[in-house]
């Protein structure tokens, strides 16, 4: 990725979409590996460049708004990564639809943040939406389908444990 990267830059110019995809994807490594720091830094480089030269409701500039999401989700800087999980999904609303199987994971993701804060009617709120979607699209064996229902019966099980 980082010899492909340098010869995006020659060629193509900093600010290309890319090379935006070039630093998402080295980007997503890092955090593979585990090294968030990293990570982050070249998601930033991806939104920026994304965000420049696709603009702010574009279906890329989302996936960097999720990524960098998923990094603070990672750390336990559940605010910020609400923030911009809820920026991804505002996007993928606008430019996919409310149907789009990207639409559906911001859903699960939003949902899952306020789990992981304690705001479980906003959690079941966002979750049951992602499932509501993703059983329009997705066959009832669906591994993202499995696990946006798995995801809000843990919510379920955390109210029960919380009311007794």
């Amino acid at each position: 990725y980082f010899k492909a990267l340098e010869g995006c830059k020659k060629i193509l110019g900093v600010e290309h979409p890319d090379t935006a995809t070039l630093y998402n994807n080295i980007a997503g490594v890092y955090s593979r590996l585990g090294q968030l720091n990293d990570a982050l830094d070249y998601y930033l480089d991806s939104l920026e460049v994304r965000a420049k030269t696709l603009g702010f409701d574009h279906p890329h500039t989302a996936l960097s708004y999720n990524n960098i999401a998923c990094v603070y989700d990672k750390t336990g800087d559940y605010t910020k990564a609400l923030e911009l999980y809820l920026k991804a999904l505002k996007t993928r609303e606008k430019v996919l639809g409310v149907e789009h199987p990207y639409t559906a994971q911001s859903y699960n993701n939003v949902g899952c943040v306020y789990s992981r804060i304690g705001d479980y009617s906003k959690s079941i709120e966002y979750l049951s939406r992602a499932l509501d979607i993703m059983q329009m699209i997705y066959p009832e064996d669906h591994p993202l389908l499995l696990e946006c229902r798995q995801n809000l019966e843990r919510v379920r099980i955390s109210i029960d444990n919380k009311v007794k």
